[in-house]
Formats: structure tokens, sequence, C-alpha cells
């Protein structure tokens, strides 16, 4: 193995690939030499004698001057290498600044909300999404009244449950679903009455008791939940007309209407999404009505 590398011909120091001693004979480039000093793997060692003042050549180029008179196999460093460079720079750093012009501040037309935050709505309208369901809507407000229902409000409620769809439109008027909406209502109410009186501990039962239904029943109830967390709301926004709650139903969303406003119905229906995506993903059912729980009774307070 090479004990040296003469990088380039003009080069009159050579870098040591290994350690050398004082001593050693080495050759590079047909140049015999003997080291006079030890030289550390990867030091500069002198192939020629060079004198005081004298340009010490690595790269083809001049790296510095020797401050003394260095013998042939003599370790080139600091201690007898003066650098090349012309002494120490400084840079100073003296940037500009365009003119910026100034800027009114921006304004718009709203209004400040209870929490700080500002809104821009000040008329809240409920469209339907497609014009054509209009009709859909008065075809099963006709035929649940053929089908025997002759109060038009819960006529018109029961067409809009259906959801479009007649056959559903006919379990409603039959009161085939009967029992499960008032399974699921009496659920939806025991949350509701221990999340607004803060009874935690009461909490973790009724999310057993929902724990114990079926799957189906489980993902029954969260729809219904949703449903009347959004009746309430429209309620509490004074819109009673779109609103398609009667009975039981209407008494007790009527009282619990205060409860349920802007600043808690979208996280609320979050929830219920959450858990409904869990439940339908076979979620162990103690867990999810546990969390939904605690957490729906967080944001149920007056508004």
């Amino acid at each position: 193995m090479a004990e040296l590398l003469r990088i380039t011909p003009q080069d009159n120091v050579a870098v040591a690939l290994t350690a050398l001693s004082s001593g050693q004979t080495v050759t590079v480039d047909g140049i015999l030499l003997t080291t006079v000093t030890d030289v550390p793997a990867g030091h500069k060692v002198a192939l020629f004698p060079i004198k005081a003042g004298e340009k010490v050549i690595k790269y083809g180029f001049p790296i510095g001057y020797a401050k003394e008179d260095i013998p042939v196999g003599a370790h080139v460093h600091v201690h007898n290498l003066h650098t090349g460079l012309s002494g120490e720079l400084t840079y100073e750093y003296h940037p500009t600044y365009p003119t910026v012009p100034q800027i009114p501040v921006a304004t718009f037309m709203g209004y400040p909300r209870k929490d700080g935050r500002v809104g821009v709505r000040n008329e809240l309208w409920i469209l339907p999404t497609v014009g054509c369901v209009n009709d859909i809507a008065r075809q099963l407000e006709r035929a649940a009244q053929e089908r025997g229902v002759t109060d038009p409000v819960k006529a018109r409620n029961i067409a809009r449950l259906a959801g479009g769809d007649l056959v559903e439109l006919q379990h409603l008027v039959a009161g085939e679903s009967d029992a499960l909406r008032k399974e699921n209502f009496e659920l939806f109410c025991g949350l509701m009455r221990l999340s607004y009186n803060d009874r935690h501990l009461e909490l973790v039962t009724w999310a057993e008791e929902a724990a114990q239904l079926s799957r189906e029943q489980q993902r029954a109830f969260l729809r219904d939940a949703s449903r009347l967390l959004r009746e309430s709301y429209m309620l509490h926004a004074g819109i009673n007309e779109i609103s398609y709650l009667w009975g039981e139903e209407l008494a007790f969303c009527s009282k619990f209407a205060p409860f349920v406003g802007s600043q808690n119905i979208e996280p609320l229906i979050a929830e219920i999404e959450c858990a409904l995506a869990q439940i339908s993903q076979n979620g162990n059912p103690t867990i999810v009505f546990t969390h939904f729980a605690l957490s729906v009774s967080k944001m149920i307070k007056r508004l």
C-alpha cells in the first residue's frame, strides 16, 4: 500500500496516507525520501527542501509560505507554514427596504358573537337542495292523509320523516316503527337530562344500557338522536314552521331547545357521526357509548 499521495506533479509536498514515523523511508512518483519527523495520517510532508519564504505547492497551486527552512521529509503544518491569504476579511450587511404604502384597515359588514368571534349572516334561510323534492313531499303528505292521518301537521311531518320513501311512509302511518322510535326517544331524553344536570356517574350506567342494544338498534338510536338535535336547534332558532315534530317529541324538544344552538350543534352532530362510524365498524359499544355520553355532556348547557 502506498504511504504518500502527490496530488499534482507541481506539488512540493505530498499527503501521508498512513501515519509515518521519523526515519521511515518512503517513495512517491519516483522520489525516495526519509522522514525526519513523525507525520500524522492526512498531513503534508516535504518532498523537496523549501526555503523560508518560499511557496508551499499543493493541488498545483501555492497554499502558503514556509515560515522557516523545511528539509525533505519534514512534517509541513501550521508550525512551519503561513497561509497565503492576505488577512482577515470583514463583511457588513446594509439591507434596504422598499417603502410600503399605508393600507387602510379592512372592514366588512358583520356582527359580534357572544363567544368573541364575528359572523356575517344577517338572515338564516332554509332552502331545498333540489326543487323536485317539493312535489315528492306533497305526494307523500297526501298519501299519509289517504292512509288515515287526519292531522295535517302530523301528515306533513310523517312525509318529511319518510325521506321520499313510500314504503317507509306506510311503516310510519301503520305505527310499525313506533316502539323503536319511542325507545330511542326515551334513551335520548335520558342522555340529555343526565347531561344538563351534570350527573356524570349515571352517564356511565346509561352508556352500559346503550351498549346492550343490537348494532342495528344502536345505529337507529344515533340517527334519531341526530334528528332530534337538529329539530331542537330549529326550535331554538325560532323557525318552528320547519320543525317536523309532534306529540311527546315536540313537547320535550321545545323545553330542551335552549340547550342547543349555533355554538354546539355542529360538534354535537360530529360526535354522533363519529360514534355511528365506530359502531358500524364493530367498535366496542361500551367504550364508544361511554366516550360519546361524556363528550355530549360537556357540550349540553343552557345557551
